[in-house]
């Protein structure tokens, strides 16, 4: 799955390793409209392989699913050198404070406990990735109109 949105001239990618075909669509249509590209992975396994074989910038990443579990699967993203500084989210039903603690001294960037609210997710997506948020290009005001220039910045006029 891709997107042909730009909010940034550089396209990030996104791996969705969920086992949860609802979440997955929800998550994808609202990553794609932030303007990320979207892979999917339907479990541990398909997850694992598609890790071995590429780096996207961001993982996320539930705990729960078939053949590796999320934690086994942040275990390996934190132990290859080419994926240690890959961005993951957690998303995940295990909500209790030992598997939030787990998550995070395995090297999780953050841990979202479900049901969560999707504007939540995306704007942890973007922060994490460092880009602006929804509805926030740069040099742009929430209304869409160019931001004047402060502090001896040059704007438009010259």
């Amino acid at each position: 799955m891709t997107n042909s949105g730009s909010r940034n001239s550089a396209t990030r990618s996104v791996l969705i390793a969920e086992d949860e075909p609802y979440i997955v669509q929800s998550l994808s249509f609202l990553l794609q409209n932030a303007g990320l590209e979207i892979d999917v992975a339907a479990d541990g396994a398909e997850a694992m392989e598609k890790l071995k074989s590429g780096a996207p910038d961001m993982v996320l990443l539930d705990l729960m699913m078939e053949h590796y579990t999320g934690f086994d699967i942040l275990d390996f993203i934190r132990s290859e050198d080419r994926l240690s500084s890959m961005k993951v989210l957690v998303l995940s039903a295990k909500g209790q404070d030992n598997d939030q603690r787990r998550a995070m001294l395995l090297g999780a960037d953050r841990f979202i406990t479900k049901p969560y609210a999707n504007r939540d997710v995306v704007a942890s997506v973007l922060e994490l990735l460092e880009l602006p948020p929804q509805g926030m290009e740069p040099n742009r005001e929430p209304n869409g109109e160019q931001k004047e220039a402060q502090n001896g910045e040059r704007g438009d006029n010259g």
